[in-house]
């Protein structure tokens, strides 16, 4: 039975990795994100001030920190050096974290529970959409996962009293430092770890003495790593800024994310029943934390808490903020329902489990189906896109200063001064590009907001001149001031 369970586990994480491999789509969409975190990489790799960009911030509409941790950019930097910004490259790197991320799942979890569920929690979680998706886009998720679970991993081994020689400690040691300041490094929040573990070393050792040292080493090395970027500190200060203490805001937060555990079972499909079941699994989850708690409180409990606890406090809940909770969700779910069927309804217990698989699987297949399996669209790799990069590289200058709803990716493609727009009076917005000198209106016909800045056109429209219009884009000259 175990050599099956074993074989199970091993053929899910072999067709997870060869269907992510084989899936990786062309292209990359327009999340502005992406074009900072290849800046900062270009930078790095040219020798040049790393916070450095085009990018003009307009500050009554924030996109980003003014820079991003280096950890990403950092291995981006190492395929730029190579070959240029190959987006397969730093697909399959992205995909190789995941996969190492994988890995330490299925040690954490095979501690735990028979490898028929560390299958299921391994599948459950790399064919969840979203995942899926991430893996053609540019986020630091991916590593901050596998540095996570790096640092997580090695402190558990390190404290559970079964490592007796020196040297194997001081080894465990120093790994622990190293994957905690690449987690730091790659987000912010990877500095959560730091009280993670010390809450940890706590329950496990009951003195604080000499990891509070190691604790604070980490920190000074953490910072001392910011301090080599130029800009590193004003960067992490725009971050910083954004945390504050307000009660309203973590009602809203805990709802949306509350919201983002259910839809992982759903994916936002409107029929009753999967919204019932979805409910029913998040029910499913609570009950399962709590009897893994009462059983035994583990280092990965102590994070899931304080990580989503400081998620509450900081604006902009987005789902891809909880890809580091998913797959322990997923285990809490699944401990939930053992521990509940048995308790009460232990005659039915295959036959439950049957009935929310399959409902797990045709949500994930109906979800799918709604792919583009060969590229991502709309994205930069279409062809009205290379026309509006190949208009703006060719009919601008150096001085040209571009409105655009994406600007970091205008920053990036063409090295122009690029601005974005913010929602207000026609006659705030004329004047504040006015004031800007900006020479170029670029308009995107699929983004929400595209009736504003077309009425904003429309009010001015004598003073722009048509230069390039597709079925995605229409860029106008400014002729004269707004």
């Amino acid at each position: 039975m175990e050599d099956k369970g074993r074989f199970l586990l091993i053929l899910t994480l072999i067709s997870v990795s060869v269907f992510y491999l084989c899936t990786i789509r062309s292209g990359h969409d327009w999340g502005g994100d992406f074009a900072q975190y290849f800046e900062h990489a270009r930078n790095i790799a040219e020798g040049n001030d790393y916070g450095h960009t085009a990018y003009i911030k307009n500050p009554n509409r924030l996109l980003a920190p003014d820079v991003y941790p280096p950890g990403l950019p950092l291995f981006i930097s190492i395929i730029y050096a190579i070959d240029g910004f190959n987006l397969t490259a730093i697909k399959v790197m992205s995909c190789l974290f995941f996969f190492g991320s994988l890995i330490f799942f299925t040690f954490i979890f095979r501690a735990r529970t028979s490898d028929y569920y560390v299958a299921a929690i391994v599948g459950i979680t790399a064919l969840y959409p979203r995942f899926w998706e991430y893996k053609d886009m540019t986020f630091s998720e991916f590593p901050f996962i596998f540095f996570v679970l790096s640092t997580l991993f090695l402190t558990e081994k390190t404290f559970d009293g079964k490592i007796r020689e020196k040297w194997k400690t001081v080894l465990l040691y120093c790994g622990i430092m190293l994957f905690l300041i690449m987690a730091t490094a790659t987000r912010v929040i990877g500095g959560i770890l730091i009280p993670v573990i010390i809450a940890y070393f706590f329950q496990k050792i009951g003195s604080l003495k000499y990891f509070f040292i190691g604790s604070l080493g980490a920190l000074l090395i953490i910072v001392l790593l910011f301090m080599g970027f130029y800009d590193l500190f004003e960067g992490l200060a725009s971050y910083l800024s954004l945390i504050k203490f307000n009660p309203k805001l973590i009602f809203v937060n805990l709802e949306r994310y509350v919201s983002y555990f259910c839809h992982f079972w759903n994916n936002y499909n409107p029929f009753i029943l999967n919204q019932i079941f979805s409910i029913i699994l998040f029910l499913f989850s609570i009950a399962g934390f709590y009897f893994s708690c009462r059983e035994k409180v583990t280092i990965y409990d102590i994070f899931f808490l304080f990580y989503f606890g400081f998620l509450l406090i900081v604006p902009w809940p987005l789902n891809r903020f909880l890809l580091p909770l998913y797959p322990f969700y997923v285990y809490y779910t699944i401990v939930g329902i053992n521990r509940v069927i048995k308790l009460k309804t232990p005659q039915y217990n295959y036959a439950i489990k049957a009935v929310l698989l399959i409902f797990i699987i045709q949500v994930f297949i109906a979800k799918y189906r709604q792919y583009d399996f060969d590229s991502m669209q709309p994205g930069i790799g279409s062809p009205d896109a290379v026309e509006l990069f190949e208009y703006i590289n060719e009919e601008t200058n150096d001085s040209s200063v571009i409105v655009f709803r994406k600007p970091r990716v205008i920053s990036l493609f063409t090295k122009r001064k690029s601005l974005v727009y913010q929602r207000q009076t026609n006659k705030k917005l004329a004047a504040y590009f006015n004031q800007q000198g900006v020479t170029h209106l670029i308009i995107g016909k699929f983004y929400d907001d595209y009736d504003y800045i077309n009425d904003f056109w429309e009010t001015y429209e004598n003073r722009f001149s048509l230069e390039l219009t597709n079925s995605e884009f229409r860029v106008y000259k400014v002729l004269k001031p707004l």
